[in-house]
């Protein structure tokens, strides 16, 4: 049986998909353990910055500080927000 590796309460950071026109990474909040769907586990979390909610599979989150992720700071959050950057070209 798969376990979640992370906990309701813990920081963690977001990594887009490949297809996701949203900004990179994003320091999110582990919210509520969903059931493993498609042999992964799912998270509901709350992005850190602008308070959106959503659900993520477990390959999505990093730990903070794991493989040189840090969690963005919300000044370079908001300032990639504002500019685009991230987003697919037309």
């Amino acid at each position: 049986m798969l376990t979640h590796k992370f906990k309701v309460g813990q920081n963690a950071v977001m990594r887009p998909a490949v297809r996701d026109d949203r900004p990179g990474s994003a320091a999110v909040s582990i919210t509520r353990l969903l059931p493993v769907e498609g042999g992964e586990p799912l998270y509901h979390i709350k992005v850190d910055v602008g308070g959106q909610e959503r659900v993520v599979r477990e390959s999505q989150l990093a730990a903070l500080g794991s493989a040189g992720i840090s969690a963005p700071s919300p000044a370079s959050l908001q300032e990639e927000m504002r500019s685009g950057a991230g987003r697919k070209k037309p």
